[in-house]
């Protein structure tokens, strides 16, 4: 039986003529819905039988705004992926046991992915980097790439630039192990450490931040523009201060 949020999505895509979406499912631990659509209906432009990656962005905003329901579009190879998915199933439940209730593949590209997670009840994502380095190599067999791992049913953001660089100035100079465990304890979603070393290595290229040769970052001059300092005990610069006095003892 469709949940009333599935029925409003249905009722929301018939509405519009919109007939690219296979499948609306939700999650029982989670409250974001995943949108299926299948790859080959997926083009550079809108047209009466496709849909467009800006669109789905465009698609994904509105339904928050109009239905207030938070949702992420999967885009489907079909039997192919139905295959990849069953195979990696089986090996997270093999592998971590009671943790990983259920998996998903976005193709990103061709040979490209992100992967969706949804976890067992009450659990924790603790085993988040070794689960990605399962998922990685579990896609090498089939010459296919992983852009990152998302949990479906975690509620929390990914960090902004401008959120990464404001805990790293807290406790710059750091590794990005300590940085991703940091944007954790503010609730923000890192997948795992890879994630967080992919993001510092493009921040690195937009010259805001240094890599040190420890392989600890510290912000650039430019980076410290990004990141108000602000007033009070919620100022960067005072909780810096903070970090650094926690540090000291």
């Amino acid at each position: 039986m469709d949940s009333p949020e599935t029925t409003k999505l249905w009722d929301f895509f018939h509405s519009k003529r919109l007939r690219f979406v296979t499948s609306v499912r939700k999650s029982p631990n989670s409250d974001v819905i995943l949108l299926t659509v299948a790859e080959d209906t997926v083009g550079p432009t809108v047209t009466a039988k496709t849909t467009s990656r800006r669109q789905m962005r465009s698609l994904t905003k509105e339904i928050v705004r109009d239905l207030g329901i938070n949702v992420n579009f999967i885009i489907s190879k079909g039997k192919v992926q139905e295959e990849i998915e069953a195979g990696l199933n089986a090996l997270l439940a093999t592998r971590f046991t009671g943790q990983v209730q259920d998996c998903f593949v976005s193709f990103v590209d061709n040979k490209v992915v992100e992967v969706w997670l949804e976890r067992v009840a009450n659990n924790s994502a603790e085993n988040a980097d070794a689960i990605t380095a399962v998922i990685t190599d579990y896609l090498k067999m089939f010459g296919i790439k992983l852009e990152g791992v998302r949990w479906a049913d975690s509620g929390e953001p990914l960090p902004s630039t401008v959120a990464i660089l404001r805990e790293l100035k807290t406790i710059a100079p750091a590794p990005p192990s300590e940085l991703a465990q940091r944007l954790r304890d503010r609730n923000f979603q890192i997948p795992s450490v890879s994630w967080i070393e992919k993001k510092l290595d493009g921040i690195r290229k937009q010259k805001l931040v240094i890599r040190r040769s420890d392989v600890t970052y510290i912000l650039t001059e430019e980076g410290l523009k990004l990141v108000p300092s602000g007033r009070g005990r919620l100022g960067s610069d005072v909780a810096r201060a903070l970090a650094l006095g926690r540090r000291k003892w």
